[in-house]
């Protein structure tokens, strides 16, 4: 496991190791949802994790902002926004626009265009305030520096 967010992979697979342990013993994996970007409530989700400070015994280390509910592909786009930025920015506009990211079709059509410089409004997808300080919308684009 690589660096992410000033996190060495060693600190990284120690809080994946204690993740594994709380769900042996039968507690959540991921805080509850909806997703945590897009606030879709109806797809599955999996844990992301922008914080790897310990200790892994305190209950906050495994809810917002260390640890984020995220549907997998919120997750993808998220970690893909290091190697393909335009995929990272259409998502987002995506989500502002009241998107779930299960919505392709939508998505595709917004980023398409997005590349052709239509300044059209995009349509209001789902109801959603997004205030441009969400979490999502803070990361940087550096793998190794990136923090929230």
């Amino acid at each position: 496991m690589g660096p992410y967010n000033g996190y060495s992979g060693t600190q990284r697979e120690r809080k994946l190791r204690a993740q594994h342990l709380r769900e042996s013993k039968g507690l959540p994996k991921h805080p509850p949802g909806p997703c945590s970007i897009c606030n879709d409530p109806g797809t599955p989700l999996e844990a992301h994790d922008e914080d790897y400070s310990e200790p892994y015994l305190d209950p906050d280390a495994w809810l917002p902002p260390a640890q984020y509910a995220l549907c997998h592909k919120c997750h993808s786009r998220l970690h893909a926004r290091f190697n393909n930025s335009e995929l990272w920015e259409a998502h987002k506009a995506h989500v502002r626009r009241g998107g779930y990211a299960s919505q392709i079709a939508e998505f595709e059509d917004l980023r398409g265009a997005i590349r052709r410089q239509d300044k059209a409004e995009p349509v209001r997808l789902h109801h959603r305030s997004v205030s441009g300080n969400e979490w999502w919308e803070l990361l940087t684009m550096e793998a190794t520096t990136a923090a929230s």
